[in-house]
């Protein structure tokens, strides 16, 4: 076998991927100038060999394409998930920040909310506390009022 890897070629096409076994790797013009001749049993058998060693070596280079080709679509897929992971980062923090920032308004707006408030309590006691003193003064000028009037009817 090691004299037939010898005098045999790796014929190569021109037109598409150098490493491409669609023709046999050994030619039967290159069996005859060896020394084998396809009327011989043993060369018929080591020419079926080649056959199927070529048929073998197609069938592997045409799941490696495949399985490079499965390899691309993964890693494209990967690539477009890692982007998309990276645009759900960005678009997270900016969220978060959006909800710190409502979070400081909420606060502020509670503690001018609750200022008000006070302030309206102040100015409530003190309302309240003018009308109280009002209230004797009106009670006596109703009460002479009244007095006023029944004296003039």
């Amino acid at each position: 076998m090691a004299f037939l890897q010898n005098c045999s070629e790796t014929y190569t096409n021109n037109d598409s991927d150098p490493h491409s076994v669609e023709e046999p790797i050994v030619d039967q013009a290159d069996l005859d100038k060896c020394g084998y001749y396809m009327n011989d049993s043993k060369s018929r058998r080591v020419s079926k060999d080649v056959h199927e060693r070529d048929v073998t070596i197609s069938l592997l280079r045409k799941e490696i394409e495949c399985a490079l080709e499965s390899l691309k679509e993964v890693q494209y897929e990967m690539a477009r998930l890692h982007e998309e992971k990276k645009e759900m980062s960005l678009c997270e923090m900016k969220s978060q920040q959006s909800i710190e920032c409502l979070t400081k308004q909420i606060l502020f707006l509670q503690e001018a909310m609750n200022h008000f408030e006070e302030k309206s309590k102040l100015k409530i006691e003190v309302l309240s506390q003018k009308l109280r003193n009002l209230e004797k003064p009106l009670k006596e000028a109703s009460s002479h009022w009244y007095q006023k009037k029944e004296v003039i009817l």
